[in-house]
């Protein structure tokens, strides 16, 4: 009987985590990712009042900064047509 009772605990406990635990866990998860969403799109809505004329620039590239990989530069003619 303590066999039969292992067994039963064996094959049905993975069972129930899979069916109940997970889900679960997926749902707070996804619920404080929800929030988390929601909070960063409120803060980036948030419509402040500026005045007319002002200009925002939210990222500016580092001006210094120059890569050699660019590319091939490629001397051409320009050739007229008759």
């Amino acid at each position: 009987m303590n066999a039969f009772f292992w067994f039963l605990l064996i094959v049905f406990s993975p069972w129930r985590i899979f069916i109940y635990i997970i889900p679960f866990l997926a749902r707070i998860f996804l619920r404080r990712l929800a929030k988390r969403f929601q909070n960063y799109a409120e803060k980036d809505n948030q419509n402040t009042p500026k005045p007319e004329g002002t200009v925002n620039v939210d990222y500016a590239g580092d001006p210094q900064k120059k890569s050699s990989d660019i590319g091939d530069y490629v001397d051409f003619e320009e050739i007229k047509d008759k």
